[in-house]
């Protein structure tokens, strides 16, 4: 994906960040980069390198030498014009786990077409740069604190604009310490760590992200966080009888996965959704922290667990949350 750099420095295969001010003409630091990989696979499924410049309505005023001249706000990223575009400043907000700590030196994104990157402080405070008129609905926060924390998309708030702070949170769950691996390719069979099980299908493989791929061991662990509180799950789980958070962060198995959850939070038999957080940042129709329902399910009679309808399951490790079918 396009990274717009910031002088900071930060480490990773994603973000690329120029090692002084910017110029007036930014020219060949934005990179697109689509990798796709499977486990314990040779093949390299894709592989997408893209520079591209700033229009010359993005650069620095002439007066750029005085040490508070304004930058002017930029065209919408991607050359992609729209009516409902706001001048962003820069995202601003806190990265906590679970229990509310500070997550700290976390690479943060706010992405769309293209993405603005920054560092997360000791006290887990974030300020991204951007500086360009972004579409409304077109771009989320992203933070994934792989292998120790989840990751987590948060949506840009309705008509932001000028300076964005969030009013919560960004809270990335600390993974339980059981982190069983993932079958290789095309091997399938059970797999339970927490309250969750998944039976995968033999001959699933599985499209993994590009940190992951390159720790072969860490990266390969099913990770599960139960998230019971209320405040601190994504928007769309809000008011789930179960919330959870896996990982690997956004890999997807080649074909759905059906899955058990040990719970007593539902009655007997009750039929339910399982939803999970959407992903597509980088489409024109950013749904990125959005729910979507994968598959429908329904609680034992026994009441103890809650499991995919025959031929349903998941299709990705992310948020996933369970409610009651409507």
């Amino acid at each position: 994906m396009p990274l717009r750099a910031s002088p900071e420095k930060v480490t990773g295969p994603e973000v690329f960040f120029s090692p002084g001010p910017k110029p007036p003409a930014l020219r060949g630091v934005a990179l697109t980069m689509s990798l796709g990989f499977r486990y314990l696979g040779p093949t390299l499924l894709g592989l997408c390198l893209v520079s591209c410049s700033a229009s010359p309505s993005a650069t620095v005023p002439n007066d750029a030498s005085a040490p508070d001249a304004p930058r002017e706000c930029g065209p919408p990223p991607g050359g992609v014009a729209s009516d409902d575009a706001r001048c962003v400043r820069s995202v601003e907000g806190r990265l906590a786990d679970d229990r509310g700590a500070p997550v700290r030196d976390l690479t943060v994104t706010v992405c769309g077409l293209v993405c603005f990157a920054a560092l997360s402080d000791t006290g887990g405070n974030f300020s991204v740069p951007v500086d360009a008129f972004l579409p409304e609905g077109g771009y989320a926060v992203t933070a994934n604190g792989r292998p120790t924390f989840g990751g987590i998309y948060t949506r840009l708030p309705a008509g932001a604009e000028g300076t964005v702070r969030l009013a919560e949170p960004v809270v990335l769950p600390r993974f339980e310490a059981e982190a069983p691996l993932l079958p290789g390719d095309a091997v399938g069979g059970v797999v339970r760590a927490g309250p969750l099980t998944l039976d995968i299908p033999e001959g699933t493989t599985w499209d993994l992200e590009l940190e992951d791929l390159t720790d072969p061991t860490e990266g390969r662990k099913l990770r599960v966080a139960q998230v019971r509180d209320e405040s601190r799950r994504p928007a769309f789980a809000k008011g789930a009888a179960i919330v959870l958070a896996l990982g690997p962060f956004k890999a997807k198995p080649s074909k759905p996965v059906p899955v058990t959850i040990t719970t007593d939070a539902l009655p007997k038999g009750t039929a339910v959704d399982f939803v999970v957080m959407t992903d597509d940042g980088l489409a024109a129709k950013n749904d990125a922290g959005l729910g979507r329902v994968v598959a429908r399910g329904r609680v034992s009679d026994d009441g103890k667990t809650v499991r995919t309808d025959p031929g349903q399951g998941i299709d990705r490790l992310t948020w996933l949350a369970v409610v009651p079918s409507k």
